[in-house]
């Protein structure tokens, strides 16, 4: 696994190199689903209200159902996603490796807004006080109003 583990209920979901995001129960070590991507999933999946949003090196951002693994929208945001999602306010916000944080829509998949950095972003974005604030290899950390 390649990603820190993200709990649900009783799921532990965990992103991998080998393109999956896999549920295991945390209570008999079993497996409950596994979803693939298109490329391998370095940052950890982030769960809240029974969807787990996670990103993938094929450049996608996807929601499936906590409970089945079942895709419920993928976002195709055209670079590598090694940034963990935040959730906050029905939005989801994800930096990509091209240098771009996304806001997305949480129910629906669709791009709220984009915002273009001078470096790849592969910290995790943090949502405090109506502001996104995530790093950049440009050497900044951005502070992005909402």
């Amino acid at each position: 696994m390649s990603s820190s583990p993200a709990i649900e209920d009783n799921l532990i979901i965990v992103g991998s190199a080998d393109g999956h995001v896999y549920a295991v129960n945390a209570r008999s070590g079993w497996p409950v689903w596994r979803f693939r991507t298109g490329g391998y999933v370095l940052a950890s999946p982030t769960v809240v209200e029974g969807l787990v949003y996670f990103g993938s090196a094929d450049g996608c951002l996807y929601a499936s159902d906590s409970d089945t693994g079942r895709q419920r929208w993928k976002c195709d945001l055209g670079n590598a996603i090694t940034s963990s999602p935040a959730v906050a306010q029905s939005v989801v916000y994800v930096g990509s490796n091209e240098g771009t944080i996304h806001a997305v829509d949480a129910k629906r998949g669709q791009i709220i807004w984009s915002y273009v950095t001078q470096g790849a972003i592969a910290s995790s974005p943090l949502v405090e006080n109506n502001t996104v604030y995530i790093g950049s290899t440009d050497h900044r950390v951005y502070a992005l109003p909402l």
